[in-house]
Parts: C-alpha cells; sequence; structure tokens
C-alpha cells in the first residue's frame, strides 16, 4: 500500500480526480443557485384577453386572415340557406 502511494503517477491521477470532483461539487451548487434566482426573478408571461392558448403576438395579416375567414363563413353559410 505504501508502494502505491509514494507511485507519483497514482498521487497526480488521484489529485487530479478529487480536484475535479471537488470543482464540480462547488460548480453544481453555485449553478443552482444561480438558476434558482433566474427562475424567481424571471416575469410571469402576460396573456392578452382573446389569447388563452399563449398566443402571444396579432398581426395586420392575421386580422385580414380572420376578417377573409368571417366573410367565407358568412358566404358559405347564406349559400346554405339559398339552397334550401
Amino acid at each position: 500500500m505504501i508502494k502505491i502511494a509514494s507511485n507519483p503517477a497514482i498521487v497526480a491521477v488521484l489529485g487530479i480526480l478529487a480536484g475535479s470532483a471537488v470543482g464540480l461539487g462547488w460548480f453544481w451548487r453555485a449553478a443552482s443557485l444561480m438558476v434558482q434566482q433566474a427562475i424567481e426573478c424571471r416575469p410571469a408571461p402576460v396573456v392578452a384577453e382573446g389569447k388563452e392558448h399563449g398566443w402571444d403576438f396579432w398581426t395586420i395579416e392575421i386580422d385580414g386572415l380572420a376578417a377573409e375567414l368571417a366573410w367565407l363563413e358568412a358566404e358559405l353559410t347564406a349559400r346554405k340557406l339559398l339552397a334550401t
């Protein structure tokens, strides 16, 4: 056992492993605290009216598509009424 402990290569490997383990543990602890603080500081998502499912933007193009869809739906309903 003394012979193994006096071998510089084994001592170096054990030192590298111990240093890596301590460094990784220290990093893990510090990173978990930083992540927890980031989660706590993150603002809650803002959900506007009519956007319950996470839709967070509304553009003119989408408004135009919605109007066109409403117009086509009204036209289809009118055609069904005329056919009966």
